[in-house]
């Protein structure tokens, strides 16, 4: 059993807990350390039955601990992990028991898959990415790191996400398309062409509908 620590004590973070806790009542795998989150104001509450122990810095009180970083915002996400690894955090990939995942497809370290999500025929999946409820990526799909999939996504045949894409709930994207780095689909949006890096794209058809600017991730919060 591996010691096992949460990043982010947001809504996220929460039902992460709750996926680990549902799983270990099926396979007692892992020992849920509690939160780390950099709100001070969080600090010794408790959430979920879990304590929020600290900041990042509280990393360097558990060596053999693993951690999962659970905050939905990409950028933000990208953030902690390479802030989290001057502490020396050390990564889980987190795998719900009705999950499906092929055995020609692949996964990244720190990578969450929620209750009845799918990664199917030699598709590839980066690092820390999440794949909410019900969700899916088709066959020879990539999918760069730090993307996430809200609930009740289809992400068809062929697909391609670039890093730290945000696809919403309900979202279908159609066979052999791109999206680009830290793009937006809008919840329930049909992606038929490609989308460009740092837009967002809604409705269906989706079409974009504005251009983002990069930014900084910040620190993590009970908000993300």
């Amino acid at each position: 059993m591996s010691e096992l620590l949460l990043l982010g004590a947001g809504g996220f973070g929460r039902e992460v807990a709750a996926m680990v806790q549902h799983t270990n009542g099926v396979a007692h795998t892992w020992d849920l350390l509690g939160f780390l989150d950099d709100n001070a104001a969080l600090h010794g509450r408790t959430m979920g039955g879990l304590t929020i122990l600290g900041g990042l810095e509280v990393l360097s009180a558990y060596p053999d601990a693993l951690c999962a970083c659970c905050v939905a915002d990409p950028a933000v996400r990208k953030s902690i992990v390479e802030r989290a690894a001057g502490f020396g955090a050390k990564w889980a990939t987190l795998v719900h028991h009705t999950a499906v995942i092929m055995h020609s497809a692949t996964i990244g370290e720190g990578c969450i898959l929620q209750p009845f999500s799918a990664v199917t025929a030699d598709a590839c999946v980066g690092e820390h990415v999440h794949v909410n409820y019900h969700s899916a990526i088709g066959h020879d799909g990539r999918v760069g790191d730090y993307v996430t999939l809200s609930s009740y996504v289809d992400i068809t045949g062929k697909v391609t996400l670039g890093e730290g894409v945000f696809v919403g709930s309900g979202a279908s994207i159609l066979p052999g398309i791109s999206v680009g780095s830290y793009a937006v689909i809008g919840g329930g949006a049909l992606v038929h062409r490609d989308v460009a890096a740092w837009t967002v794209a809604v409705g269906v058809p989706a079409r974009v509908i504005k251009e983002r600017q990069p930014h900084k991730g910040g620190p993590s919060s009970a908000a993300e």
